[in-house]
């Protein structure tokens, strides 16, 4: 598995040459999204320590290898990106959205500039809208939504969503205020991140 260019990451996408235990495990849970049948996909963090981007973009590279299509991950936050803004044009298009490839089958959707709070919703609407030909599978950065109390309202756009937390950190009654939110029909599960592997179940 190549690394491929990472530009714009603070880590390497998972080599499964170098560490064929932890990569085994992202395809597993990438099998598991695949099978729910949803198509685009939240992460929704537990707790302000949770870090999306470094499991979400990992699984959307073992979607992209087990499905042989096109997978984006979009950081949807446009009030407070998670990745660093790219500076690019405003165009006609009228999306604050850059997509950039970072491998052959895998981009980072994200924003140009800082947006203003609650464009992230009517963005991301637009964003899944104008490109589920292009993409088979999106994977969406749900961080700092409930922050602005547009959580719910980013939710309804997908297909489902997977809870986020930490093991051994991030507290029971921490996974189960998300679930709570979350309609029981768009609920994914728990992925626990931690240590050298990675579970998926529920809290």
């Amino acid at each position: 598995m190549s690394s491929g260019g990472t530009q714009g990451l603070d880590f390497d996408l998972i080599d499964g040459d170098a560490n064929p235990s932890l990569y085994a495990e992202c395809i597993r849970i990438a099998r598991a999204l695949r099978d729910s049948g949803a198509k685009t996909i939240g992460f929704w963090p537990a707790a302000a320590n949770v870090a999306v981007p470094p499991l979400a973009i990992q699984l959307a590279m073992a979607l992209s290898q087990l499905v042989r299509a096109k997978v984006a991950f979009i950081d949807a936050n446009v009030f407070m990106p998670a990745l660093p803004v790219t500076g690019g044009a405003d165009d006609a298009s009228g999306s604050i959205f850059d997509i950039k490839y970072i491998h052959d089958h895998l981009a980072l959707v994200i924003p140009k500039w800082v947006g203003e709070v609650g464009a992230g919703v009517p963005q991301l609407k637009a964003m899944i809208a104008s490109n589920r030909e292009r993409f088979r599978y999106m994977l969406v950065d749900l961080t700092g939504f409930d922050e602005i109390g547009d959580q719910l309202n980013a939710v309804d756009l997908l297909d489902g969503t997977v809870i986020v937390g930490l093991a051994g950190k991030t507290r029971e009654t921490e996974l189960l205020r998300v679930q709570f939110q979350l309609p029981e029909d768009r609920n994914l599960g728990v992925v626990l991140v931690g240590g050298r592997s990675l579970e998926a179940g529920e809290p």
